[in-house]
């Protein structure tokens, strides 16, 4: 069982300071104990291509808690190579090892962003996302740019080109997520999406780095 006393002292640590220093930080915590879990609001700074979204993230704490690793989950879409994109899971290059029972979610998440922030893996859980990233880094960006305005409520606006192509596929009869991601998937060419027939003129004629 998960050590109720530990984590009522990092609710308690926690709620002690202000919401306005939480909003500062970039990171906002809601504690269940009756699911144990911690669930962390995470806004990335500027010079991220997550800048200005909000990330929502589930630490699952295991009965072995504080002594062993939380259980990671990136509910938000994310275009990341760190992320899975199916299930939110976060491929974590630590070992048992690594965890020191004297962090707590509150820093695990200041972790999180900061490793979030370097893209470089050498084990990625999305290879064809890492692949874009090193081969064609402009992509990447712009993708990554898009996920957070489109899911993660970032107050950039959409790239305009990008989103004029998404609005072509939803034409053609994918639905908006599906699109995205074989679009985001195939560096936003039309040969990308494989499910249909597609032969548009309007995207063929696009010129897309």
């Amino acid at each position: 069982m998960v050590d109720r006393r530990r984590f009522m002292l990092e609710q308690k640590a926690y709620q002690q300071s202000t919401g306005e220093q939480h909003e500062k930080d970039g990171i906002v915590l809601e504690f269940s104990e009756q699911t144990n879990t911690v669930t962390a609001f995470i806004t990335f700074f500027e010079g991220s291509p997550y800048a200005s979204g909000t990330f929502q993230v589930e630490f699952v704490l295991p009965e072995e808690y504080p002594f062993k690793w939380p259980k990671i989950k990136v509910l938000t879409r994310i275009w990341h190579p760190k992320v899975a994109l199916d299930t939110g899971a976060v491929c974590c290059q630590f070992s048992s090892s690594d965890w020191q029972p004297t962090w707590t979610i509150h820093n695990l998440a200041f972790m999180l962003r900061s490793w979030l922030c370097d893209m470089e893996t050498e084990q990625p859980v999305e290879a064809r996302i890492a692949n874009q990233y090193k081969d064609r880094p402009f992509v990447f960006e712009r993708t990554a740019m898009f996920w957070t305005t489109k899911y993660a409520c970032g107050s950039a606006p959409l790239d305009e080109e990008y989103n004029n192509i998404l609005e072509i596929a939803i034409e053609a009869g994918f639905s908006e997520n599906q699109a995205i991601r074989e679009l985001s998937w195939s560096h936003w060419q039309e040969t990308g999406l494989t499910t249909k027939e597609w032969l548009h003129e309007d995207i063929s004629q696009m010129n897309i780095d």
